[in-house]
C-alpha cells in the first residue's frame, strides 16, 4: 500500500512538473528547460541506488526513512517557488492569447505519433538499462564491476545527450534532432554484438548520448501538438511512455529466458525503428503555437 501511494505521488508530480517547465521556459527555450527537468530525474535514477545501498548497509531497511528528509526539503523549496512559477505561467498564457490565432488547435493524430515514438524510445532505454550490464558480463566475460561501469557510462552520457539535445533543438528545431537521435540508435545498439570490451564502452556512450537526447524533445513536441492540453500531453509522453517501457523490459526478460541475450539485444536494437519512422512522418513544428492553460475538465 505504501509503495502504491508513493507511486501515485510520483506519477502525479511528473505531468504537472513538465507542464510548468513548459510555462517557465518561455517561448524560445522549451526544449532546454525540459532537458534540465529530465536530467533531474535521470540523476535520481543514477544516484538513488548508491544512496539506498549506503542507507541499508548503515541502518538496515529502516534506514530508508531518511529519504523523507530530502523529499521534505524539496517539497518546501517547491512550495516557496510556486507563486513565482504561477506568475510565469499566467504571463506565458497571456502571451499565447495575444498571438495571431491564439492558442492554436489540438492535433491529436500527430500527438498519437509522438506518444508512440516516445513509448518505443522508452522501451529501448529500459531494455538497455536492464540488459547492457548482463550482456557484457555473460557474453563478453567481463566482471560485475565492468558491467556496472558500463551502466554508469550509459546514464552519464545520457545526461550529456539530454542537455545538448535540448539546447540544439531550440536552435535547429525539435524534429531534426528527434529524427537523428532515433535514426542512429539502432545501428549503434547492433554494433554491441560485434565489438570488444573497449569498443562496447564507446558504443554504450554514444547510445546513451543519442537515445536519451530525444527525451525532452518528445515531451516538447507533444505539448506543441496539444497546446490546449499541456498536462495531458506531458502525462502521456512522459508518464505513460515510461510505463510502457517498463512493461517491455519485463517482456524482454521473459524473452531472454526462452532464447538468448543476443536475441534480446537484437530486439532492443529494433525498438527505436518504429519511433524513427513515425518521426519522419510528423508534421513540422508550429512555432507560433504557444502553451495555454488546459480547460478545467483536464
Amino acid at each position: 500500500a505504501a509503495v502504491g501511494i508513493a507511486g501515485l505521488g510520483v506519477g502525479a508530480y511528473h505531468p504537472e512538473g513538465a507542464r510548468n517547465a513548459n510555462y517557465v521556459a518561455g517561448n524560445r527555450r522549451r526544449a532546454t528547460a525540459m532537458s534540465l527537468y529530465g536530467v533531474g530525474g535521470n540523476a535520481g535514477f543514477a544516484v538513488g541506488p548508491v544512496i539506498v545501498t549506503g542507507l541499508v548497509l548503515a541502518f538496515g531497511l529502516g534506514g530508508l526513512v531518511w529519504f523523507a528528509l530530502p523529499m521534505t526539503l524539496g517539497a518546501i523549496w517547491l512550495a516557496r517557488e510556486l507563486p513565482r512559477i504561477d506568475s510565469l505561467r499566467l504571463a506565458t498564457i497571456a502571451g499565447a492569447e495575444a498571438q495571431p490565432g491564439g492558442r492554436g488547435e489540438d492535433r491529436w493524430l500527430p500527438f498519437a505519433g509522438i506518444a508512440t515514438a516516445a513509448g518505443f524510445r522508452s522501451a529501448a532505454y529500459f531494455g538497455l538499462q536492464a540488459f547492457v550490464p548482463i550482456f557484457l558480463i555473460t557474453t563478453m566475460g567481463t566482471s560485475d564491476a565492468v558491467g556496472n561501469a558500463a551502466l554508469t557510462v550509459l546514464l552519464a552520457s545520457g545526461v550529456a545527450g539530454t542537455l545538448l539535445g535540448g539546447a540544439l533543438a531550440d536552435r535547429v528545431g525539435n524534429k531534426p534532432v528527434l529524427v537523428t537521435s532515433l535514426g542512429v540508435a539502432s545501428p549503434l545498439i547492433l554494433g554491441l554484438l560485434a565489438v570488444n570490451e573497449a569498443g562496447a564502452f564507446a558504443l554504450v556512450a554514444l547510445i546513451g548520448f543519442f537515445l536519451f537526447g530525444s527525451f525532452s524533445i518528445a515531451v516538447v513536441l507533444g505539448q506543441q501538438y496539444l497546446p490546449n492540453r499541456i498536462g495531458v500531453a506531458s502525462g502521456v509522453t512522459l508518464g505513460a511512455a515510461i510505463g510502457f517501457g517498463g512493461l517491455v523490459a519485463w517482456l524482454l526478460g521473459l524473452l531472454a529466458d526462452q532464447t538468448s541475450l543476443t536475441t534480446v539485444m537484437i530486439v532492443i536494437a529494433a525498438l527505436p525503428l518504429p519511433g524513427f519512422l513515425i518521426s519522419l512522418a510528423l508534421p513540422g513544428e508550429n512555432e507560433a503555437g504557444q502553451p495555454s492553460e488546459e480547460p478545467a475538465r483536464v
